[in-house]
């Protein structure tokens, strides 16, 4: 689904989890790549936040998305950069549903805890060049 993100998280959530744009696509089943950030958390009445798995930093861009397209390539070095309010050793990334999907957040959030368990989830990471870090 086509998605540019908004001015803040909560426009995010509001357009991709719960709402819908108003240009008419969405609301998805699932946002993939949400903060779990216990504020943010706290703060919403239309979305639940759950799953963290993985760890982001930012190297003047997401750092997952400077190893995928890096590769390895050793001319490059990725480190994280300090950037105010944002933790230096990174924030968990979890998912976000509607509040009223237990269910389906219930079913994600024990697939989850298997692939972690079982390294499958370092393993898709590995796979696609980037580093995992347990969230």
């Amino acid at each position: 689904m086509p998605f540019n993100a908004g001015e803040s998280m909560e426009d995010d959530l509001r357009n991709m989890v719960w709402k819908g744009h108003y240009l008419g696509f969405g609301p998805a089943d699932v946002l993939m790549n949400a903060p779990v950030d216990k504020p943010l958390m706290d703060s919403q009445k239309q979305a639940l936040i759950f799953a963290p798995n993985f760890k982001e930093t930012v190297a003047a861009g997401n750092a997952s998305e400077l190893h995928s397209v890096l590769r390895g390539n050793k001319k490059y070095k990725v480190i994280p950069m300090p950037i105010p309010r944002a933790p230096r050793n990174g924030w968990a990334v979890g998912m976000a549903v509607k509040k009223s999907s237990t269910d389906l957040a219930a079913a994600l959030q024990t697939t989850v805890n298997s692939m972690s368990k079982d390294k499958r989830l370092s393993s898709i990471f590995e796979k696609n060049g980037v580093p995992w870090g347990a969230a």
